[in-house]
């Protein structure tokens, strides 16, 4: 009688713990208190605390830092962009296209503000640091 006692108290158990434990380590992954909801699970008799559990998670997914980000689409997460590059003119070198110059050779890559000297892009019409129009002879390099 104390083996099927036991069988039983040890099944109940595993069945409130085995939910916990899903809920643990699910919850690391979605940066939640995963302590809390394991706790939380298990004192709801694992099953029911499981269902709440999904609920929120599933809100809190659709509230994320991603915004309306879902797990199951990697196309809805945002890339890592790759920095654009231009070939330099003169040595044929890849360039950020952010440089202004070559850094193997150089060449200026980027027009000048004439009136705050820093690097401008050939399709401003006004510089973007000192609010000044810029002629078209100051847009080519």
């Amino acid at each position: 009688m104390p083996l099927i006692v036991f069988a039983s108290i040890m099944i109940t158990f595993a069945i409130i713990l085995a939910p916990s434990i899903w809920v643990y380590n699910d919850a690391q992954k979605y940066g939640m208190n995963a302590w809390g909801w394991a706790l939380a699970t298990f004192f709801f008799s694992g099953f029911i605390g499981l269902v709440i559990y999904l609920i929120v998670r599933h809100q809190a997914r659709d509230h994320n830092a991603y915004g309306n980000y879902n797990m199951y689409n990697d196309y809805s997460r945002p890339q890592r962009q790759q920095p654009a590059t231009v070939r330099c003119p003169h040595c044929g070198e890849i360039v950020d296209a952010a440089y202004p110059h070559c850094p193997r050779c150089g060449e200026q890559l980027k027009g000048e503000c004439p009136h705050c000297h820093l690097p401008i892009e050939p399709t401003w019409n006004r510089c973007a640091h000192c609010g000044e129009p810029i002629p078209d002879y100051a847009k080519r390099p």
